[in-house]
């Protein structure tokens, strides 16, 4: 992975609520047990991961992998999950790893990914969802249904007008981008990683 691609995941990063860096990192998320046999990167310590990809940016590419067999483990065990991470990307899941391994340099990289899917727990998906394409501008989006569903609520909530029972209709489009305009980013009308943390935050 190149420098340019580490610093964008630096750069989400720094744009997500870390509310879970609350969360002791040697806490284990029900259903995962803190005694099993850990493989792998998971055993290296916080400090020593961050040093080595100051060393070399292209490591990163290794600790997502690892990480995103973490998350499909977890999603295989975690009783009532679909998906734990219903918006997020790997790369959004890393970003969010990595930036608490750098405030708790001691803990392994398996306690901080145990904490964060107690984080993720809230939010996940409990059923299996339809996978929608969006497409605005020359733009694509995939993204499940029930997430969809869930941002309509969020933005009524807000106190944006959205008529439309559909997944997206133009109403839809309408609000996001005022959404998008009020919190002073990119106006793209999609549902797309930043609109979505900062709307579900």
């Amino acid at each position: 992975m190149t420098s340019k691609t580490w610093c964008a995941l630096r750069s989400a990063a720094r744009a997500a609520p870390f509310a879970f860096l609350a969360l002791s990192t040697t806490a284990a998320a029900d259903g995962l047990n803190p005694r099993a046999a850990v493989e792998g990167l998971g055993n290296q310590r916080c400090g020593a991961i961050i040093n080595a990809l100051k060393e070399d940016t292209r490591l990163v590419a290794g600790y997502a992998e690892w990480l995103s067999g973490f998350l499909t483990a977890a999603n295989m065990y975690e009783p009532d999950t679909f998906d734990l991470t219903g918006w997020q990307t790997k790369h959004y899941f890393t970003s969010q790893v990595l930036q608490t391994c750098q405030n708790r340099p001691e803990a392994a990289l398996s306690d901080v990914a145990v904490a964060y899917v107690g984080f993720l727990r809230e939010q996940r998906l409990k059923t299996p969802s339809d996978m929608i394409v969006l497409r605005q501008q020359g733009s694509d989006i995939a993204q499940y249904e029930a997430i969809l569903d869930r941002m309509k609520m969020r933005l009524k909530e807000l106190g944006y007008d959205i008529q439309t029972d559909g997944a997206f209709g133009a109403d839809v489009q309408v609000a996001l981008k005022s959404f998008q305009a009020d919190k002073g980013i990119a106006q793209s009308g999609l549902p797309d990683l930043t609109t979505l943390t900062l709307l579900f935050e």
